[in-house]
């Protein structure tokens, strides 16, 4: 029977594999589509305006709509559910403050991980490639920037954790978190997307806002983007010199996010946590051990073998 006026634990699982699914397949049918047409009428695509048209395609589709057509069928009330509530100018800043250092901090995590495949081979290269020209990159970091923002949030931080909260407040933001690590289907960056997911949810818990999301979301993304442009000339050609000075951005960029992050959780009304129902352990067992999210890590690892193949040159890098 199906529950109206709330988002469901059950339903919320079953919302992500959907997006996930869609996601592998609109990408699929997408990369065949552009395949076909290349050897078809001789045309060559541009590799920047193909990624940018497959997120937007990817992140509408495959993210956004499933995501509002259950939010139709629940019939919630969606300002509610979503936490559609204004945040204040402070706030705001603090958020981008967050979003800019927590940038680092997030590729300070994923070094370990990075450090192990290694191990194994050379790593492939970005998914997403370095824009060659200022305009390039203005475009492409306002893409990637806008899309998942909106998309992405309403899925993760709209419905995933609020299903979760049922299960108290520190579980949602912690399952919520692991679940927007899997959902972007990358080995070399989950711990990255996971404390970035955790992250996330805790400034909507605390904001009782996705705006606050959305805002640390977009921040984070554009910003990658226009790192990446300006700082590709010297990684191209790594100095001991330059390590130095990543090294400290990294390190400068932690002290101010946690700086940043005490200033924020003072400044905001405490959180009225909901109180957890079951032990740690339980909660993992009721995330985890059910059907559409035991599909989900079974794709999740699925890509991370491919990735591992690639490595190991077993498969040709993409």
């Amino acid at each position: 029977m199906l529950t109206i006026g709330k988002v469901t634990v059950r339903g919320a699982n079953w919302l992500l594999l959907i997006t996930l699914a869609l996601q592998l397949v609109i990408g699929a049918c997408i990369g065949l589509g552009i395949k076909w047409y290349t050897h078809t009428v001789g045309y060559s695509f541009a590799e920047q305006p193909k990624l940018y048209s497959t997120i937007i395609l990817v992140e509408v589709f495959a993210v956004l709509i499933p995501t509002l057509i259950y939010l139709a069928r629940k019939k919630v009330n969606v300002r509610e559910t979503l936490r559609l509530n204004p945040i204040a100018w402070r706030t705001s800043f603090m958020i981008v403050i967050l979003a800019l250092s927590g940038q680092f901090v997030a590729l300070l995590i994923s070094i370990p991980m990075n450090i192990f495949l290694s191990l194994f081979g050379q790593l492939p290269p970005a998914s997403v490639p370095i824009p060659n020209t200022l305009e390039e990159c203005l475009i492409g970091a306002l893409i990637i920037g806008f899309f998942p923002a909106i998309c992405e949030e309403i899925l993760s931080r709209g419905v995933l954790l609020r299903a979760y909260e049922l299960r108290g407040t520190k579980a949602a933001i912690v399952i919520s978190g692991l679940f927007f690590g899997i959902m972007h289907m990358n080995l070399q960056s989950i711990a990255a997307t996971t404390f970035l997911g955790m992250f996330l949810a805790y400034i909507v818990i605390k904001t009782n806002s996705i705006y606050a999301a959305m805002l640390a979301h977009f921040v984070n993304n554009f910003f990658s983007m226009f790192w990446g442009y300006f700082a590709k000339g010297y990684t191209d050609q790594m100095t001991t010199e330059f390590g130095l000075v990543i090294l400290g951005i990294m390190l400068a960029s932690v002290f101010i996010f946690m700086v940043t992050f005490v200033i924020f959780r003072s400044h905001l009304p405490p959180i009225a946590l909901i109180p957890s129902i079951s032990s740690r352990a339980k909660h993992m067992k009721a995330a985890f051990v059910n059907t559409p999210v035991m599909i989900t890590v079974v794709l999740y690892v699925l890509m991370a073998g491919v990735l591992m193949a690639e490595i190991m040159k077993i498969l040709p890098v993409k």
